[in-house]
């Protein structure tokens, strides 16, 4: 397939988030603005391709990240500030916001997140702290929070059949948290050894037997689960950074790393698979389109890349 022209953000783009049925993209700006496009237009350039633009409330020097809901109705944006804010995909007005809970009386800045159920949202702060929030509550929004690592969530993903949050942190632990009473308590399963190395990203893979998790010397770390405290494997190969992670299948994961290249990895047996995108810049964050025919990727500066997943389907320029 074609693929789309580049997404011009006009300031460097924090993240990307992509709708889960449609080709609408989301970008996270440094500025605080949050833009949303069409993506497969190709009958407009630039900004023409722009469906409307969410400027940051007052004072808000960053957007970090954007998530679309499982229906793609919302999307919920963090910023460096702590605010968090949910908007309306169709009107672009925001609906619901709340603040980070407070550490130690300072208000940090979120740096990762995910959807738990349709209306619960679990993130990670950039002091350690993970909350999960009740995104329909107009008071009293926060339902748990627990800082049990002690820098930077990088990422964090949840495991709906054991109720259970796992999060990558700066400190190198991996946090395993689980929910309980109807996800509005949240209690600490374990956090692991400190491994020497920031641990930046993270896929459940193996049918949630193993937790395979990127790390800034670009080794692949691999858990089993319920088994928290150490490793059960190590994958090198990765020159530098691993700093995105997407899943293909439960055994093949495709990697971003800081030297600009996109891998594709087979885990267990543990093998390089091949190179899919080549850059000289530092891949920064990816996501899946809504048919995964696609990925967006932000980099080192302002536009957002998409790059054709077709020799994943098995297909080919000449089958097309």
């Amino acid at each position: 397939m074609a693929e789309p022209r580049a997404l011009s953000c006009g300031v460097p783009a924090m993240n990307v988030a992509m709708h889960p049925s449609r080709a609408l993209a989301a970008t996270a700006l440094v500025n605080g603005d949050t833009q949303f496009w069409n993506y497969e237009s190709h009958e407009g350039r630039g900004a023409e391709r722009r469906c409307a633009v969410l400027e940051a409330p007052s004072g808000l020097p960053s957007c970090r990240l954007a998530r679309f809901d499982a229906e793609g109705a919302n999307l919920l944006i963090g910023y460096s500030s702590g605010l968090l804010r949910l908007v309306d995909t169709e009107t672009v007005v925001a609906s619901w916001s709340a603040e980070a809970p407070e550490t130690d009386r300072v208000k940090a800045g979120w740096f990762s997140g995910t959807w738990v159920s349709e209306k619960v949202y679990a993130g990670g702060l950039e002091n350690g702290l993970v909350a999960v929030y009740d995104v329909r509550a107009s008071t009293k929004p926060v339902l748990a929070s627990l800082r049990e690592q002690q820098d930077y969530i990088s990422d964090i993903i949840y495991n709906e059949d054991k109720t259970t949050l796992v999060s990558t942190s700066g400190d190198g632990t991996l946090g395993v948290y689980k929910l309980k009473s109807g996800l509005r308590r949240m209690v600490k399963e374990e956090v692991s050894d400190e491994q020497d190395d920031d641990m930046l990203c993270l896929q459940s893979v193996r049918d949630g037997k193993k937790i395979i998790v990127g790390g800034m010397s670009g080794v692949l770390n691999l858990w089993s689960w319920g088994r928290w405290l150490d490793i059960s494997d190590r994958y090198p190969g990765h020159p530098r950074g691993v700093q995105c992670m997407l899943k293909w299948d439960e055994s093949t994961i495709l990697t971003g790393s800081g030297d600009g290249l996109i891998r594709v990895c087979s885990v267990l047996p543990n093998r390089l698979l091949g190179v899919l995108v080549e850059r000289n810049d530092s891949v920064e964050s990816m996501v899946w389109s809504h048919d995964r025919r696609l990925i967006a990727s932000t980099w080192h500066d302002s536009k957002v890349r998409f790059h054709d997943m077709s020799i994943l389907h098995g297909e080919s320029d000449d089958e097309e």
